[in-house]
């Protein structure tokens, strides 16, 4: 039994509509992971270069990143996002405050957040305990050592060669 030319043609573009969902469906984690740290990164200098102030910085670091006050009064900021998806992706950038711009696609998996979160929970716990800060710095030099390297920068120079042994690039 023959099918009319109107059936064939249904067919036809039943099984195009359903092969070019199962491409996007396919491609699109890969294509997602070569887009997004392009528009991230864009999306990061757009935000950093906009923030003035202290506050701004720290919301501006978003979820993942950090603000990193340094003792002689700098500080360098870094915006980061990251997806576990197959095939994933990190993005990683930083502005310091003489306006160098730092990129990085290592893996850093949330930990500037997580520095600061467990930096702000053992300074408070320390002085609740009356003790010196030597239990924050083991810990933070255990657990973080180069977030640790980053923040205890004594001046801008130290913590761009910091920036560089972590991964980034100028």
């Amino acid at each position: 039994m023959k099918q009319s030319p109107k059936k064939k043609t249904r067919t036809k573009a039943i099984v195009a509509s359903l092969t070019g969902l199962a491409l996007v469906a396919v491609l699109s984690a890969p294509v997602g992971s070569l887009l997004r740290p392009p528009i991230d990164r864009f999306k990061a200098r757009r935000i950093l270069s906009r923030s003035h102030t202290r506050e701004e910085l720290q919301e501006g670091v978003g979820k993942l990143g950090g603000f990193f006050p340094l003792n002689d009064g700098s500080w360098v900021a870094v915006r980061y996002t990251d997806s576990h998806s197959w095939p994933g992706y990190s993005c990683a950038v930083a502005l310091d405050s003489a306006g160098q711009w730092f990129n990085s696609n290592h893996h850093f998996c949330g930990r500037f957040r997580s520095f600061q979160t467990e930096t702000e929970k053992y300074r408070e716990l320390d002085a609740a305990l009356g003790g010196n800060g030597g239990g924050f710095q083991r810990m933070t030099t255990e657990q973080f050592p180069e977030m640790f390297a980053l923040s205890s920068s004594t001046n801008l120079a130290a913590a761009r060669a910091q920036l560089l042994k972590m991964g980034f690039t100028e």
